[in-house]
């Protein structure tokens, strides 16, 4: 019998921090089965070449360091509102760099990085079943990374 554990999203911090909007502790997760979700934008943690002869050459690449954040927000919350107009900020031209910190209380795993960017427009949509949640993509570059504590 395998072992199910339950992670308790309200425990999960996302906490956004700006100059030009002040400090934004999302919450308001749309339904999809994974609201928030943090990836490599390169998973590779070495690159490796191999020889004629069978040897190999491995280096470390750093590029694993750098993440994306997508998170899943409602579409009729107060936290939609407020990532759009960061969105809105970059229309007129502006560059919008912020702080990210995504801190999983349940085992105290940590993504932290201080100049993040949203990278994707997400769009509008209207209608009688527009989708409930809207899915925003930040970058953050050299992500500081705390591995889990807990289970």
């Amino acid at each position: 019998m395998s072992e199910v554990s339950l992670i308790d999203l309200g425990a999960v911090n996302v906490i956004l921090t700006g100059a030009d909007f002040g400090t934004l502790a999302v919450k308001g997760y749309g339904p999809n089965p994974a609201s928030i979700m943090v990836e490599s934008l390169d998973p590779k943690l070495y690159t490796s070449a191999t020889g004629a002869f069978g040897d190999m050459l491995i280096n470390k690449s750093y590029k694993a360091k750098n993440k994306r954040l997508k998170i899943n927000i409602l579409r009729n919350q107060y936290y939609y509102k407020k990532l759009m107009q960061i969105v809105g900020l970059e229309l007129t031209g502006q560059s919008i760099l912020f702080s990210v910190l995504v801190k999983d209380n349940n085992s105290n795993e940590l993504f932290a990085a201080a100049q993040c960017v949203m990278e994707v427009n997400p769009g509008y949509q209207a209608g009688p079943e527009p989708e409930p949640n809207v899915e925003f993509d930040i970058l953050m570059p050299t992500v500081v990374y705390t591995a889990p504590t807990t289970a």
